[in-house]
């Protein structure tokens, strides 16, 4: 996986269903070295080794994070500082659709909470596993729905919709034009659906240039990586005035 991060020059990564068997200790994280790069894995998981989420980030950017959390084995959260602004993201892995009703309330609600916790002036970032089909068109959702998904929309995409209407979130997987082979996440056999999204505030409409699927990739055969193309403008390093020593002395006697 790092070495597909690297050459597709991705600097931040979630990631689902990892199945590392631990806890959600703080500070749980370390460093996975590729052959030309360092990225450090942040993760939450469950003893039982099932599921878990995480975030893979470049090293160089390892100075701008702020704050971890290890919400649970289904939601992490990490916050970058980039600039003056504070962008906050989140690691999401829902419940399956053969899941009890009461799991995925649970889920929802402990997501919406972590959500509400986030100040109006961080710029957020839910991503990752929805095991939802918001579908193709945008009917009865037009505030999210970009109306250019993929396939039919299920009750599960309808909670990613209605949790997107409720934060002011779009769903950019639908906002852009793409042959079906670049919307298909998810692909098993003959069955290929729609269900890892990538959702963010509508005032980043115009700084978002792009959100792709890469439909194979040899460390993802399965779920396929979707790529969000972000431009974050960054404050330029002042540069400091070069003042020469003086050399100062005083003739010997």
């Amino acid at each position: 996986m790092v070495e597909t991060l690297t050459r597709r020059k991705v600097d931040l990564c979630v990631i689902q269903e990892h199945r590392w068997a631990s806890g959600l200790t703080a500070n749980q994280a370390r460093l996975i070295k590729g052959k030309d790069s360092v990225y450090k894995f942040y993760w939450s998981a469950n003893d039982m080794g099932l599921g878990g989420v995480g975030f893979l980030l470049a090293d160089q950017w390892l100075e701008k994070v702020f704050d971890v959390q290890h919400i649970s084995d289904r939601i992490i959260q990490i916050r970058l500082i980039l600039g003056k602004v504070i962008f906050t993201f989140l690691s999401i892995y829902a419940p399956q659709v053969g899941r009890t009703e009461a799991e995925k309330q649970h889920f929802y609600d402990q997501l919406q909470v972590s959500v509400n916790r986030i100040p109006a002036s961080e710029v957020l970032f839910p991503l990752g596993d929805r095991n939802g089909h918001v579908g193709a068109e945008s009917s009865g959702y037009e505030d999210a729905h970009g109306g250019r998904g993929f396939g039919i929309r299920n009750p599960e995409g309808e909670r990613v919709l209605e949790f997107a209407v409720a934060n002011d979130l779009v769903v950019g997987n639908t906002h852009f034009i793409k042959r079906p082979s670049h919307l298909i996440t998810y692909c098993s056999g003959t069955h290929m659906t729609q269900i890892d999204y990538i959702l963010y505030k509508k005032r980043l409409c115009s700084a978002v240039k792009d959100v792709k699927v890469i439909p194979a990739e040899e460390c993802a055969q399965q779920h396929h990586i979707v790529v969000c193309d972000l431009m974050v403008k960054l404050p330029k390093k002042k540069k400091r005035k070069f003042v020469p020593r003086t050399n100062v002395s005083a003739p010997g006697n």
